[in-house]
């Protein structure tokens, strides 16, 4: 699911992420629970669930500068899926979500000059998430998003190794 260079490919959702949704979902409902994923396959779109919240609220990574999840060895080259269960779960992280510095991030700017829309981005801020590539359903804009993602996965210096 990763390049070479540590670059996560964008595409192969079908082929990496449904497969293990559906084997997770298979797992919960063969012990008696529901399961069913969020949106597309554990994706949902136009930001109704925010997934990168959850997560840092899990202790699965942290928020980087740019609002994506940071975790120290993969950086940003994370996929997340969600997906709604009544099976009885444990609570893993800190239940909290909070905008801080992260010391992985100091003083490094890099993902926010990569930003294709300018002024989009302050540290740790998304300004106006309506302006987000990610979040506009235009097919136009949809074929661009990849771009967004990508400068900041390529651009991060943390977990490139």
């Amino acid at each position: 699911m990763t390049l070479k260079d540590g670059r996560m490919r964008l595409y192969g959702w079908t082929d990496h992420v449904k497969p293990k949704m559906i084997a997770l979902i298979e797992f919960i409902e063969a012990r008696g629970f529901s399961a069913e994923p969020l949106g597309w396959w554990g994706y949902p779109s136009g930001s109704v669930i925010n997934l990168k919240r959850w997560a840092v609220m899990a202790g699965l990574g942290y928020q980087g500068k740019n609002t994506v999840l940071l975790d120290p060895k993969v950086g940003h080259r994370i996929r997340l899926a969600g997906m709604w269960t009544d099976a009885p779960l444990t609570p893993t992280g800190p239940g909290t979500y909070e905008y801080r510095e992260h010391p992985l991030c100091h003083s490094c700017n890099i993902c926010i000059d990569a930003c294709p829309v300018e002024g989009l981005l302050e540290p740790y801020r998304l300004l106006d998430p309506a302006r987000c590539l990610v979040n506009i359903e235009s097919p136009l804009v949809r074929n661009r998003h990849g771009t967004c993602r990508e400068a900041c996965r390529i651009n991060c210096p943390v977990g490139g190794e």
